[in-house]
Parts: structure tokens; C-alpha cells; sequence
């Protein structure tokens, strides 16, 4: 079987989600199924340890597709192309974005639909080109896999999707995410925050992330809990930081917020196994793999009540209104003041991270590729 796959995420690596979706799925399937070709298809230079086997066979399909126009110009022509010249038995997207131009059966993982309910927090050309394709991906798709309940709902509901079309994987998080001991929490809160306890947030510095409220909330509990806690926001700002700055610089406590930028997976695994707890209320999210990362780190956590979190958390989080400044620095009060709680959470939090790897991941979306075929 010939089975081609849109590989460009790759190149994001582990600092983007759909990136460490693809790396995770694909490096496990390639090993799994070596009676079978793959074709990595990339739009620029890829990395030699992202050609997971030699069932596979990269191809680059040049120029690099870097915004809207040259999106289209490069799925619908450039990819459907080569598309044509291979033949194969199935197309994956990791990402989603599909070529309308070739009758292949084709998968599309569709990790949310952020763009349909939070239009004004995407540029305007990237928000327009969604919303007009990827109804168009969804109805194209043999079959469609996403990363959780709600999403498959959202999807069915926004896009007049059959639900039986549509399959379920969740995330998970890295294998070096694990418990640390005492003495390893210590050292690294003796280099990451001079010593002192700290919140961690995982992930872009971005509106829809919520990134804003909590900056705000953290204040409030400084002003409130007189403590020596710190902020460690790890995460590249994105196009609206901006707004964000401007919070983080009306701040009291700024002196206390720590931007670490972006972390590899296993200096991330440790900044968040020495956390007292994992801040992450988004205002929209499909998944939200710092959660597991939080879990199979032994790690409380505080997140928002809405989209797929409460899905993903069950009962090992402490639920929040992401829209209420209130109610996480009341979150963050309880975790700080009430020692039991806390280590009750995490321990539920320990639990409910079992449930997530990434081999029963790999294994769904290859039962998804083998629907889109037959």
C-alpha cells in the first residue's frame, strides 16, 4: 500500500501541536507497518530524523507555502502534482488541509475549529481561507479523525458532518514527562525561580490561549496571598502579544512573572514537574496536551470549564470559568493555602494521565487510514 502524507508540520517540531501530533503518529505507524510505502511530502528542507524508516521517502515540494495564496497554489497544485505522479492508495493531513483537485481518498485530522467561534483572534487572511476551506476539507475527506469528543461534535455540528465519518484519538504527552523527586524539584526551582514555588503555563502567548485573565488573576493573588510565587509562562508570543504586553506592564507583580520562551520536551518535563500547579484556561481549545503533561508529571491542575477541557481533565482538575479573573485567582489561592487539596489533585491528576499514549493514538489513526481506503 502507498500511503503519502502532508509532512510540512514536521518541520515545526515539538513547539506546535499538530507538529508533535505528526511526529508522534507517524514515527510509531512507519516502524509499525513496513510492508508499506510512505511518502513524506515537505514544502521546504526537512530534517534527516523525520524520515522514520526506510519505507519512507521524503519528497520536497517546493517553494515553502507561507501564507493564504501560496497555501492554495500549493495544495491545489503543487501537491495535487505529485499526488497524481505517486498515486497513492491515501492522502493524510496531519493538519487538515487537503488538495480538492485529485479523487484520492483522503484523511483529514481536524484538531478544532477555533477559527468558526474566535474569528477576530486569527489574522484576517487566515481566518478567511479557513473558514472557506475547510468546510470544503471536511466534506472532501473519507474519513476525518480529530483529538476529542467535543471537536467531533463541533466538526458534525458547524459542518453538517455524518458522525460516523469521523474518528476519535486524544494527544498524549512525551514519554520523559514523569514524577520528579524532592531533591530534583528543589535544584531546578533553585534555577528557574531563585528557589521560590511557581504556576506553570504551557503553550503560545496568544489571546484565545487566556493568556491575558491569568496574568490578572495572578495579580490579584499576590495581592491577596502574600507569598513568594512565581509566574513561569513558557511559550512563544504570537502576532497578538501586543495586547498582552500591555496587561503584563500594568501589572504589580510583573517582577514576578518569569517568559521562558519556548522549552525542548525534555527541559519543558522538568520546568513543569517542579510547578505547584499547571495554569492553563484557554478559551477555546480542541485538546490541551499540557494538561497530560501536567498529569504524567504528577502535577495539579487548574483549567477551564469549557470546549474539551473538562473532556480531557474528568475529575482531576479544578475547573474554572476561563472569562472570570475571579475564579482563577481563587484557583490558584486554593492550590497555594490548601496542601491536601493540592496533593489530592494531584494524584487524581497522576491517575487520569494513564489514560493517554501515544501508541493507542498511532493505532486509531491507522485504523482511520485503513477506513478511508476500504
Amino acid at each position: 500500500m502507498k500511503i503519502a502524507v502532508n509532512a510540512k508540520a514536521l518541520n515545526k517540531g515539538n513547539s506546535d501541536g499538530v507538529g508533535r501530533f505528526t511526529y508522534e503518529t507517524f514515527s510509531r505507524i512507519v516502524k509499525a507497518h513496513p510492508e508499506h510505502q510512505f511518502y513524506f511530502i515537505f514544502d521546504r528542507n526537512y530534517q534527516h530524523n523525520h524520515v522514520f524508516g526506510r519505507n519512507v521517502e521524503p519528497i520536497v515540494v517546493g517553494p515553502p507555502a507561507k501564507h493564504p495564496l501560496a497555501w492554495w497554489y500549493w495544495h491545489e497544485v503543487l501537491l495535487a502534482d505529485q499526488l497524481k505522479k505517486i498515486k497513492p492508495d491515501v492522502f493524510v493531513a496531519p493538519d487538515g488541509f487537503l488538495s480538492l483537485s485529485v479523487p484520492t481518498a483522503q484523511v483529514a485530522v481536524i484538531h478544532d475549529l477555533s477559527f468558526e467561534h474566535y474569528p477576530e483572534l486569527e489574522k484576517w487572511g487566515r481566518r478567511k481561507y479557513f473558514q472557506h476551506f475547510f468546510p470544503r476539507f471536511a466534506e472532501k475527506a473519507s474519513r476525518i479523525l480529530t483529538v476529542s469528543n467535543f471537536s467531533k461534535s463541533d466538526i458534525c455540528g458547524s459542518y453538517k458532518i455524518s458522525p460516523h465519518k469521523i474518528d476519535v484519538a486524544y494527544n498524549a504527552a512525551d514519554p520523559i514527562f514523569a514524577p520528579l523527586t524532592q531533591n530534583q524539584i528543589d535544584d531546578l526551582r533553585f534555577d528557574l525561580t531563585d528557589g521560590c514555588p511557581y504556576f506553570i503555563y504551557v503553550g503560545s502567548i496568544h489571546p484565545r490561549k487566556n493568556v491575558g485573565r491569568m496574568l490578572r488573576a495572578f495579580d490579584r493573588f499576590k495581592d491577596e496571598t502574600p507569598s513568594n510565587y512565581k509566574f513561569l509562562m513558557v511559550g512563544n508570543p504570537d502576532f497578538k502579544a501586543p495586547k498582552i504586553e500591555k496587561i503584563y506592564r500594568e501589572m504589580h507583580h510583573k517582577k514576578d512573572v518569569i517568559f521562558a520562551g519556548w522549552l525542548s520536551n525534555e527541559h519543558l518535563s522538568k520546568a513543569v514537574g517542579a510547578a505547584e500547579a499547571l495554569v492553563f484556561v484557554p478559551i477555546f481549545e480542541g485538546f490541551g496536551i499540557p494538561l497530560v503533561e501536567a498529569m504524567k508529571t504528577n502535577v495539579p491542575i487548574i483549567t477551564s470549564s469549557v470546549t474539551s477541557l473538562p473532556e480531557v481533565a474528568g475529575d482531576a482538575a479544578l475547573l474554572v470559568d476561563p472569562f472570570s479573573i475571579i475564579e482563577i485567582k481563587n484557583a490558584m489561592t486554593k492550590m497555594a493555602t490548601d496542601y491536601n487539596f493540592r496533593n489530592t489533585q494531584a494524584s487524581l491528576a497522576f491517575e487520569r494521565g494513564k489514560l493517554f499514549n501515544w501508541d493507542n493514538t498511532a493505532s486509531l489513526l491507522w485504523s482511520t487510514i485503513q477506513k478511508a481506503i476500504e
